[in-house]
C-alpha cells in the first residue's frame, strides 16, 4: 500500500513506506539460523563470507550481502522470526474491529467481507517466499524474452531458497521512491 498513491493520500503512502526500510533489524544470530534451518547446511558450507550487519531492514524480513563459495555475490532475505504470528495477531484485530463495526452497523454487514479476505490474502502472499521466488523468475524469464537490456530480474539460487529464505545474485538500483 506504501506505493499505492493512486489510492492513499500521499501522507498515508509517506507513512507506510517507513515499513518497507526503516524498522531496526533482528539479531544476525537469528538469521543465521535460520538459514542453517531452511537449508540444512551449515552457512559456512553456503557462504564464503556473510556480512552480519543487514543492509535493508522492513516488517517482513531483513536482508544480508554475502558471496557464495563459488565466489557470486549474493543478496540473503530473511523472514523475521514469528512474523507469521504477529501478521495473523494482527489481522485477528484488523477482522474483530471491522465485524464489531458491521454488528453497531456502522457498516452495513457484510460490506467488509471481501476486504478481510483480501487483506488476510495479501498478507500471507508477502509471508511465501517460495512463492515470490516462484513470481521473481517467471519475471525474469519473460523480461530476457523481450530483448531489451534496461529491466530483468536478480538471478535466483533455488537451492538455498525456501518459505523463510531467498538468495539471490546482488545487484544495485534506485528506490521507486526516488522516481517517484
Amino acid at each position: 500500500m506504501a506505493m499505492r498513491i493512486d489510492l492513499l493520500p500521499w501522507e498515508y503512502t509517506v507513512e507506510l513506506a517507513k515499513m518497507l526500510d526503516q524498522i531496526p533489524p533482528f539479531p544476525s544470530d537469528q538469521a543465521i539460523e535460520t538459514i542453517e534451518r531452511s537449508t540444512g547446511k551449515k552457512w559456512t558450507d553456503i557462504f564464503s563470507i556473510f556480512d552480519p550487519d543487514p543492509i535493508g531492514s522492513a516488517s517482513v524480513a531483513c536482508v544480508y550481502q554475502a558471496v557464495l563459495k563459488t565466489g557470486e555475490k549474493v543478496a540473503v532475505k530473511v523472514r523475521r522470526p514469528k512474523i507469521g504470528e504477529l501478521f495473523m495477531a494482527d489481522f485477528k484485530a484488523f477482522d474483530w474491529i471491522l465485524e464489531f463495526v458491521e454488528f453497531l452497523t456502522i457498516i452495513r454487514p457484510g460490506y467488509t467481507e471481501n476486504l478481510r479476505n483480501e487483506f488476510k490474502t495479501i498478507l500471507l502472499e508477502e509471508l511465501d517466499f517460495v512463492q515470490e521466488a516462484r513470481f521473481q523468475d517467471m519475471f525474469r524469464r519473460s523480461a530476457s524474452k523481450t530483448g531489451k537490456k534496461f529491466f530483468t530480474a536478480p538471478k535466483l539460487f533455488h537451492e538455498y531458497c525456501s518459505m523463510e529464505v531467498i538468495v539471490q545474485e546482488f545487484t544495485t538500483g534506485i528506490w521507486l521512491w526516488e522516481i517517484m
